[in-house]
């Protein structure tokens, strides 16, 4: 498994925000500004075909709008906060394919 972290800062930073590719198509967190960090850093966005989001703060996830509408269709997986934006963008834009998100707990 390779790693790439991709921005490790917070949204009231001049830094990245959180965000880290695995295997150059897993993308974990979509935080404002990462599109743009990802084209810096050279990385084929072609490539990425899951996105996952951590948690709902901005610094997570303000960048998937502009992810999901220039490349090719994802796969969403995300927490249970992100349900209401995981419906409006699957309902809204022609290359979002989301996984509802499934918990399970061992007892």
């Amino acid at each position: 498994m390779k790693i790439k972290m991709i921005g490790t800062g917070a949204i009231s930073v001049k830094e990245r925000s959180a965000c880290c590719l695995i295997d150059e198509r897993i993308l974990v967190d979509c935080g404002n500004g990462i599109v743009k960090t990802l084209l810096e850093h050279n990385v084929n966005t072609n490539k990425i075909d899951t996105l996952l989001i951590t948690h709902l703060h901005g610094d997570h996830f303000l960048d998937i709008p502009f992810l999901i509408t220039t490349y090719k269709p994802l796969q969403f997986v995300s927490c249970f906060q992100m349900e209401r934006f995981r419906r409006l963008f699957a309902k809204n834009m022609p290359n979002f394919h989301s996984v509802p998100p499934t918990f399970s707990s061992k007892k």
